[in-house]
């Protein structure tokens, strides 16, 4: 996300649901001559009530210079603006925002409203001959109530000047919420040339974190199938996969970006709350395993000892552990152990399994002093 609408509103604000969509108008303009001012207007249509925005609309700078961003005339009335940041520069601007780019992020303290109307407007230069989209990028489009989202239908752009004719991308991915592992279907074969003879001869894949972290994952293919196994420590959460097709006349789609929820595979934690015990021979001692359910994992963990030394007796008041997926509720198993050796250091580890699933304790110490004497007066 972008840098966050800080605001306040009523509590009695009943919950909102998806309606309405989110688009830059009017649809197309120009091609007019170089150094001609025209403006462009980010608007909303069948909005549910609210009262912030943080939208991001980018322009081909070469051109398309944006110049301004005003928010006179807007459906909210008085507004506070948190970013107000065109070309990178300005107030708020964010690590999303660069060259081409307009920024506009507004909070209402007021009544929160809905329906259609404004929300802000664009003053562009035209600096070049030329055609270029306006695009409100995927995750850069927050219509908010209260600091709650406001679903929408997909952003629509606008376009300036007469784009070629060039082949249109689409795709479907299945599962719609895939967990880490597993195997994810995109499927471009809806994406279409409306070029006479001309047919698409390659599918190039991108997929990148919304908030811009480092992951970056691509794939060009011939075939409009493309199998992904999202395995990262970083391919978890909310990302953006783009699609860019190209046909056999050298001419490419404009990016299509959807976002998909990659959820982190069902997981359980083990730690101890103690891992250094002093032990006499003959004697014993107790000591905690603390287990915890992450991402919902459900399920029977079994447990064994790895490494138990010679002389070293061990016994859990259970041999296996049935976690809930309660990510709040713990579960503790005892563990007793005797030593019936001499003096020196033990080390040991506690492994929990559950299918291919397997997590070590924490190494645990085991020391056992010499015996005490008593010196003679």
């Amino acid at each position: 996300m972008m840098l966050p609408i800080l605001f306040a509103a009523p509590s009695s604000i009943p919950p909102v649901h998806a309606a309405g969509s989110l688009f830059v108008g009017p649809a197309q303009q120009g091609p007019f001559t170089v150094g001609t001012i025209i403006a462009y207007q980010v608007n909303v249509t069948g909005m549910d009530p609210f009262d912030g925005w943080d939208v991001v609309v980018q322009a081909d700078l070469s051109v398309l210079d944006p110049l301004s961003i005003s928010v006179a005339g807007n459906m909210l009335g008085s507004v506070t603006q948190v970013a107000n940041c065109v070309n990178g520069t300005g107030s708020g601007c964010s690590i999303n925002d660069n060259a081409g780019g307009a920024h506009s992020a507004a909070a209402s303290f007021s009544t929160p409203i809905g329906g259609s109307g404004l929300l802000f407007t664009i003053t562009y230069r035209v600096v070049n001959d030329g055609f270029s989209y306006l695009t409100i990028p995927a995750g850069l489009d927050v219509i908010v109530n209260s600091g709650t989202s406001v679903a929408h239908s997909d952003s629509q752009p606008a376009v300036y000047g007469h784009p070629p004719i060039v082949p249109l991308a689409d795709f479907t991915f299945s599962p719609a919420t895939p967990t880490q592992g597993d195997d994810v279907i995109f499927n471009a074969s809806l994406s279409s040339d409306p070029n006479p003879g001309a047919r698409i001869v390659s599918y190039a894949w991108t997929i990148t974190q919304l908030s811009g972290g480092v992951l970056y994952v691509t794939n060009t293919t011939s075939q409009p199938v493309w199998v992904h196994v999202f395995r990262g420590l970083l391919e978890v959460g909310d990302l953006s996969v783009q699609l860019i097709v190209t046909d056999n006349l050298g001419l490419s789609s404009r990016p299509l970006i959807r976002i998909i929820t990659v959820l982190a595979h069902p997981d359980f934690s083990i730690s101890v709350n103690a891992n250094l015990l002093t032990i006499r021979p003959g004697h014993s001692a107790t000591l905690d395993l603390i287990f915890k359910s992450t991402n919902g994992f459900a399920g029977n963990v079994t447990l064994s000892v790895s490494g138990l030394p010679s002389g070293v007796l061990l016994s859990f008041s259970q041999n296996s552990v049935a976690l809930t997926g309660n990510p709040l509720a713990t579960t503790i198993v005892t563990v007793t152990i005797t030593v019936h050796a001499g003096p020196g250091d033990r080390f040991f580890q506690v492994t929990a399994m559950h299918g291919d699933l397997v997590h070590y304790s924490p190494v645990i110490s085991v020391i056992t002093p010499r015996p005490q004497t008593t010196a003679p007066l």
